[in-house]
């Protein structure tokens, strides 16, 4: 795992946070769902007393919960924790395309209605930031995970700039 800052020297807390989520993935990878989750746990309780963790950590970590909650078919987690990490992290944290591609890959799980109108609202949003933060280039917004967007006078407003 490559993170752009801060050191994972063994002992510090930071290592403890590398460790779990390390250790999370694989488990994930292997199809051991509860385990996968209580690693996780431990690594959200060491970030949250971890005020100047690096955003790559943070957006790997909810990543990784959003992944889990979507092998679980649970797209009400999914887009708890996608809420709870833009109101923390906002649109500067280089995360916006994985934010609305795990918004779509949520929607997916969603019945038709309200809410799964709302998702796709907040996926278009999270791709324009993706843009204007120059994540990613325009046609990323052409991938099959998005084409259930292309009736949405937003999107193809997005598409058009």
């Amino acid at each position: 795992m490559l993170f752009r800052s801060g050191f994972s020297h063994v002992g510090s807390r930071l290592r403890d946070f590398d460790l779990r989520v390390c250790l999370a993935e694989l488990l994930g990878q292997i199809g051991e769902r509860d385990e996968q989750e209580r690693w996780l746990a431990e690594a959200v309780t060491i970030a949250e007393s971890q005020p100047s963790m690096s955003p790559d950590r943070r957006r790997n970590l909810c990543a990784q919960q959003c992944e889990l909650a979507l092998a679980r078919r649970d797209a009400a987690a999914v887009v708890a924790r996608l809420e709870r990490f833009a109101a923390v992290e906002g649109d500067r944290s280089g995360g916006n395309y994985m934010v609305a591609s795990l918004y779509a890959a949520a929607r997916g799980l969603l019945p038709a209605g309200a809410e799964r109108d709302r998702v796709d609202g907040e996926t278009v949003r999270w791709l324009r930031a993706a843009f204007e933060h120059r994540e990613v280039p325009r046609a990323a917004a052409r991938q099959a995970s998005f084409a259930f967007l292309r009736e949405r006078p937003d999107f193809q407003e997005l598409l058009a700039q």
